[in-house]
């Protein structure tokens, strides 16, 4: 923090209190403390964004400070379904939660901006699971908490401005692209005039880009040192001094658009401050480059080409990584071990954490009644094949034995008891009723917060339907001279659940869960199939457990919702 005198704090103070006037098409109103918009004809649906105004941190940090907000106030709505993780970057933290609402799950993303000297504002956006609701008002729900951030941020002095400036954001990778690098869209006639003003000498700007590495330096003292690798299909890598992968934009202008990280993007202020940063693409004598540079603090990094790339592209390399993971030791469908020769099968499943990632591992045991037991279980027990699993990964197999109503296995000579319970393998031609939910949610100190939904849901004449949604919150910079560029800010989308249990942003679908047209399932023992609208069939590991109201799929476990 820094240490202002008490009437410059209480001049911030007042300015930050200042609400922000509502956006077209919404409406404002103030109610103890506190401003509430809300989108016009929004009826009986749940879509409003809730401002407080500026509360002391009490000296916390933004995280902690957030934290303690969120946990007071997400029960006030009603029952917590689930608590998101805070993440920060920039003086911005965010946090996602899940609540009932009358019955009605709702996500409530709570953010939190600076507001001054030892202030701190908090903005809520509830919305309930409704794709249309976020698509249809999201970016102005971007806006708010940028006009928020900025005018917090303007109270700060020119001191803090600039210490705060000097550092970077993260941002996060974007999705993989199969095409070239999609052009740049973020120029203006102020940076066609400063690129148009430069001095060139023999060096020539724009063309055709030349793919490959790239070494990069920043030109300060102790500036990074960077391997930024460029692919002809629109993905870059960078490595050495920080890492990160995903789509790069170029036009033949010259104009390039990387990652604001290694100062190699174009930004303008769009309040008439000139041109803030400016990156391109430039030949010397025939020789490749590309130069950035940060104007407001003169920060410039020039790359030299060096060849061809060393590595695969970040798509191609997922590609090679889901090769090297696939279970490959199958049978013809239905031709591996038969349910005559399964003793049982064993389930056990816990969290573990990964920073502030949570993740629920779930690992199946199957004993046959031959005394041999399985620990790698990916797949039906009727399509593993045991003689190439055993001679490829006997590190998975060993000795069971029951002693009472236990299971036991061997392990270095001693026995010991299976973590573990049984499960219920389904019935020939049995049908399932009702919704089927899998959800994740993550936060991280760079990326923010993200909660992810995915529904199963089953009818008993044979049909069923994946759907999913998605909520994300981070906590990219944002300059206060510019708060209309708030790309990442809050983002709210609705993303279509695809096979692979990920979601993908820019699908579209039906119904408030964006349910697809409907397939045909098939549950045998522990064999799912699953035959999508498009006639594609999948074989997938199936049980119950819980008593029934959890189902396993493919090694994930969905949760029955209550009717």
């Amino acid at each position: 923090m820094y240490k202002k005198t008490a009437l410059l704090a209480t001049l911030l103070l007042a300015t930050a209190a200042h609400a922000v006037d509502a956006p077209d098409g919404w409406q404002t109103r103030r109610d103890n403390l506190m401003t509430h918009y809300t989108p016009d004809n929004i009826g009986d649906r749940i879509f409003m964004v809730s401002v407080l105004d500026p509360l002391p941190d009490d000296g916390k940090d933004e995280v902690a400070w957030l934290t303690m907000m969120a946990d007071k106030l997400a029960p006030n709505y009603g029952e917590v379904l689930q608590r998101g993780e805070a993440g920060a970057g920039r003086g911005i933290a965010t946090a996602i939660y899940r609540v009932s609402i009358a019955g009605k799950p709702v996500t409530i993303i709570f953010t939190a901006v600076p507001a001054g000297v030892g202030n701190m504002r908090l903005i809520q956006l509830l919305s309930e699971e409704d794709p249309a609701l976020l698509r249809d008002h999201m970016d102005t729900v971007k806006r708010l908490i940028s006009a928020y951030y900025a005018e917090g941020d303007s109270a700060e002095t020119s001191a803090a401005t600039t210490a705060q400036a000097a550092e970077k954001p993260a941002v996060k990778p974007a999705a993989t692209t199969q095409g070239g690098p999609k052009p740049v869209t973020s120029n203006s006639k102020e940076s066609d005039a400063l690129l148009a003003g430069l001095k060139r000498d023999n060096m020539t700007i724009g063309g055709a880009l030349t793919y490959g590495d790239y070494d990069c330096a920043v030109q300060m003292d102790k500036g990074m040192k960077y391997t930024l690798s460029l692919y002809d299909n629109g993905q870059y890598r960078i490595t050495g001094d920080g890492s990160s992968d995903g789509e790069y934009q170029y036009s033949p202008s010259g104009y390039i658009n990387v990652n604001d990280d290694v100062f190699l993007y174009n930004h303008t202020s769009t309040f008439g401050h000139g041109v803030r940063e400016l990156a391109f693409y430039f030949t010397d004598h025939g020789k490749p480059g590309l130069y950035g540079q940060n104007i407001a603090n003169n920060i410039i990094v020039v790359c030299a080409y060096s060849g061809a790339a060393k590595g695969p592209s970040p798509a191609q390399e997922a590609v090679d990584r889901a090769e090297a993971a696939r279970f490959k030791w199958v049978t013809a469908p239905g031709q591996g071990v038969q349910d005559k020769d399964i003793e049982t099968l064993l389930f056990h499943g816990e969290a573990e954490y990964f920073g502030t990632d949570i993740t629920f591992v779930e690992t199946q045991y199957l004993l046959l009644k031959d005394g041999w037991a399985y620990d790698n279980l990916q797949v039906p027990p009727a399509d593993l094949d045991v003689a190439a699993s055993r001679r490829h990964e006997p590190e998975h197999w060993r000795r069971w034995r029951k002693q009472g109503d236990n299971y036991q296995y061997e392990k270095d000579g001693q026995w010991q008891a299976y973590d573990a319970t049984p499960v219920r393998p389904g019935k020939a031609g049995e049908t399932l009723d009702g919704t089927y939910t899998y959800s994740t949610s993550s936060g991280t100190l760079y990326t923010g917060s993200h909660v992810s939904f995915s529904y199963l849901t089953f009818g008993k004449d044979g049909s069923f339907s994946r759907s999913g949604y998605s909520s994300s919150a981070s906590t990219n910079y944002i300059d206060s001279s510019t708060f209309a560029n708030s790309d990442g800010v809050v983002s709210g989308v609705y993303d279509g659940f695809q096979d692979s249990g990920t979601v993908t942003v820019g699908s579209t679908g039906t119904g408030g869960k964006g349910e697809e047209r409907p397939g045909h399932y098939k549950i045998d023992g522990y064999t799912i199939e699953l035959t999508g609208p498009d006639g594609k069939t999948e074989r997938k590991l199936f049980f119950f457990w819980a008593d029934d109201k959890n189902i396993s799929v493919g090694g994930t476990t969905y949760s029955r919702e209550d009717k």
